[in-house]
């Protein structure tokens, strides 16, 4: 059986191919173009390649399947029915433009401000705030598995564990089995009673 992400990847795959075709939004063709510095080496500007790969998952699930909540989805028979939505908050850097924004200490002793990538809001007023990081940096004092962004939310979410959960996803290119799975067991958790 193909999982989700594989259809949806397929089907990405596709639409970069064709160059990005909307009839809708045409300008998005020029607006993902304009994430690479070189077309043919295809070097990103500011984005890492798994941010630029839910950038285009987000906008052709948008434009080409036609999905104003993703909720919607259901209908496709991709994902259950029990998402809410799904909100791609990862280029929103400045903590002044959202209500989303965690503080954490820096190494040099400071507060940063960070937002997760991914906030996935299922039934039962259940959050899952997903963090998407290059294999890389899972080491990363800051970045990392064990890293300062990572124990603040952590810590928050040690709040209200029935409603608040956090991951970070460590992928370069193929999101890990294991992590499509704690979405998939989120999701599919029966909400908790308050």
């Amino acid at each position: 059986m193909t999982e989700l992400h594989q259809a949806l990847a397929t089907r990405v795959a596709g639409w970069r191919d064709g160059g990005y075709q909307s009839d809708r939004f045409p300008a998005i063709a020029e607006i993902l173009g304009y994430a690479f510095e070189d077309d043919e080496a295809r070097q990103l500007r500011y984005l890492r390649a798994a941010q630029f790969r839910a950038l285009e998952t987000y906008w052709y699930l948008r434009l080409v399947e036609g999905t104003p909540h993703v909720a919607d989805l259901r209908e496709l028979n991709l994902t259950p029915a029990d998402v809410q939505d799904v909100y791609f908050t990862g280029a929103i850097t400045d903590p002044r433009k959202t209500d989303l924004s965690f503080a954490y200490p820096k190494g040099n002793g400071s507060e940063g401000r960070y937002t997760p990538d991914f906030v996935i809001h299922a039934t039962g007023d259940r959050w899952m705030l997903v963090e998407v990081k290059m294999t890389g940096r899972r080491a990363d004092p800051v970045e990392g598995a064990e890293g300062t962004k990572a124990a603040a939310i952590r810590k928050l979410a040690a709040l209200d564990p029935d409603r608040i959960v956090y991951r970070t996803v460590f992928a370069d290119q193929i999101v890990p089995a294991a992590d499509v799975t704690a979405v998939k067991d989120f999701l599919s958790a029966p909400p908790m009673a308050y």
